[in-house]
């Protein structure tokens, strides 16, 4: 509908919800059907637009029962500002005609001539013609109190955003045609981030994501965020229900849903999946509840269970659930995790130990009933839930690893990266084709270690899928040469987890690290395809020098070229557009 008639699927959807132009009929997965009443009434509304009515009078036009001699009397009026359009046209013609035949012939015409032309065919936007009086006097007012240099600032800043809008609008791949290549035939694509909250990381992701999908039939994007928490923005992006806002702030695990990037994402993902038959599909893959509480699993399952096994579910409802009385009501710090795994390890351990027998118990009664339930339900209800089941079984894990303090004297295990291989392998069952956006640190193919604060090596999400998927893998790695970092630090006395936000200037890059490498080429962005680096020779022997990549302000250690098939640079970084502590 929304290609066919000219109109953005953003004004559709806008028409429908003021009920200017309702869709009839919904397709069972939420999808509108417009039909030919629909049809001929979003005609009505174009013309009326174009004719200079505002939504409101057009509505009121609308509102009236159909007439055949009122769309004669539209059509009409529409005819009769074509014409005048027409004429004007014609006039300007004429005024361009002359020009030509004066400069055809002995002598050029005058400046003031060129001037005249130039007023009736140049096309300008008047500002005005969209502000009141009141607005326009309130800008003049805060151009003076900002002062020329912020204004010209925000012009620049203007004119990028408008620069984006239109590569979000036409989708020009042309300078990404050398992905084909590089991706080839694999089935996943994994797109690093040399670290969280970059607005340049969040760009490059959401570009290389419409690009695998819209040219190399990628069906789904999985993100570093909870599994149980994205079964609701997958439902969003397949036209369901939702509010974007809640989804962005608790769909998203981890707080990286609080951001402009984001949102643009998910949206991005919604609109595809309305006018395109193929469906692009959203998961999480990690640890549920910021990998701070199964919490979010069990209650996903505990409302399945109460329509399959409701005297399970009561069990499960004043046993289990009961045991989570411990987290924090505040989570609304963008540190909220950090009080939550306090308020875990002070737990009495046998607490947590029933916490685990009672998690460990639900997930293997539900494989045991799998046949009974899936009768009760249907296989996708029942594939997802004990998605969700296992996921809380694997949250718990994590979190018993933290109360053991002193008790561990072995070497550590990375069951969070091993968590999100074992879910990504499952989302492979149901996907040909998936890109990965997480941190380089989880999908290079290297042991992660951040000396002096994680000394262990520890095997990550990417070396599970290396192993699994051998040339099927692809890891895109993201670098940069400096830039602005977000951060954020307790406050002295505050309230648990919330915290101060600041914007920090990158310290100097690692000597030895692929950023400061790829630095040297003085390019500003680029893809390069690590595997087309020599064997031998002075290129092959500075990639083999480089030991290190920068995840935001720290240099972690990492052979490049075994970890990375080929790697995104961008040279400056600067901070997520954040939505704010409230949101």
């Amino acid at each position: 509908m929304a290609r066919a008639s000219g109109v953005t699927i953003r004004a559709l959807r806008y028409y429908d919800e003021i009920g200017l132009v309702p869709a009839s009929e919904r397709t069972r997965a939420g999808h509108r059907r417009y039909t030919d009443t629909d049809v001929r009434r979003l005609y009505r509304v174009r013309a009326l637009h174009q004719l200079g009515l505002s939504l409101a009078e057009i509505g009121n036009v609308l509102n009236a029962p159909e007439d055949p001699a009122a769309l004669r009397h539209l059509l009409a009026a529409q005819l009769a500002d074509l014409d005048a359009r027409a004429a004007g046209i014609a006039e300007q013609r004429g005024r361009v005609q002359a020009l030509l035949d004066q400069v055809d012939g002995p002598g050029m015409p005058e400046p003031g001539q060129f001037l005249a032309v130039l007023e009736t065919t140049v096309p300008l936007v008047d500002a005005n013609a969209f502000l009141t009086a009141r607005q326009r006097e309130a800008l003049v007012l805060r151009g003076r109190e900002m002062g020329d240099d912020a204004v010209g600032v925000l012009k620049a800043e203007w004119l990028g955003l408008v620069g984006q809008l239109r590569e979000l609008l036409h989708d020009d791949f042309s300078d990404l045609e050398p992905l084909r290549e590089i991706v080839g035939d694999a089935r996943v694509v994994a797109i690093g981030e040399g670290g969280h909250r970059v607005h340049e990381f969040y760009q490059v992701r959401h570009r290389l994501t419409r690009f695998l999908v819209a040219e190399l039939g990628f069906t789904a994007f999985v993100m570093e965020s909870g599994f149980p928490e994205g079964l609701a923005v997958d439902e969003w992006i397949a036209g369901g229900p939702g509010d974007l806002d809640e989804l962005l702030r608790h769909g998203i695990t981890y707080n990286m849903g609080r951001c402009a990037e984001m949102r643009d994402q998910l949206e991005w993902l919604r609109s595809y999946n309305a006018t395109h038959d193929r469906q692009v599909r959203f998961y999480g893959m990690d640890p549920s509840d910021s990998s701070a509480s199964a919490l979010p699993s069990i209650k996903i399952v505990a409302a399945y269970l109460d329509k399959v096994d409701p005297a399970y579910a009561e069990s499960v409802r004043g046993r289990l659930l009961p045991l989570f009385d411990y987290l924090p009501a505040d989570r609304t710090g963008l540190a909220w995790a950090a009080p939550a795994l306090y308020a875990y390890m002070a737990l009495e351990p046998a607490v947590r130990y029933e916490m685990t027998a009672r998690i460990g118990a639900l997930v293997e009664r539900m494989q045991a009933m799998r046949l009974i339930y899936t009768g009760r339900s249907d296989h996708e209800t029942f594939e997802m839930t004990y998605r969700c089941a296992v996921t809380g079984r694997h949250t718990d894990a994590f979190l018993q690893v933290f109360a053991l303090g002193d008790e561990r004297t072995y070497e550590g295990s990375n069951i969070r990266d091993a968590a999100m291989a074992e879910n990504i392998e499952w989302i492979l069952q149901r996907e040909q084709r998936v890109v990965i956006g997480a941190a380089n640190g989880h999908v290079q193919r290297w042991p992660f270690s951040a000396p002096p604060i994680v000394n262990d090596k520890l095997t990550v999400l990417g070396e599970h899928l290396a192993a699994a998927l051998g040339d099927q893998l692809v890891v895109i790695a993201n670098s940069f040469g400096g830039g602005e970092l977000f951060l954020h630090k307790p406050i002295p006395d505050g309230p648990p987890g919330h915290t101060e936000t600041f914007v920090e200037e990158m310290p100097p890059l690692d000597p030895a690290s692929l950023d400061e490498l790829l630095a040297t080429a003085g390019m500003p962005r680029y893809v390069l395809d690590l595997r087309k680096v020599p064997p031998s020779g002075p290129v092959a022997d500075r990639f083999a020098a480089v030991s290190s990549i920068m995840t935001g302000g720290q240099a972690t250690p990492v052979n490049p070229m075994a970890a990375f098939d080929a790697v995104v640079y961008v040279d400056k970084v600067s901070p997520w557009h954040f939505l704010g502590q409230g949101y």
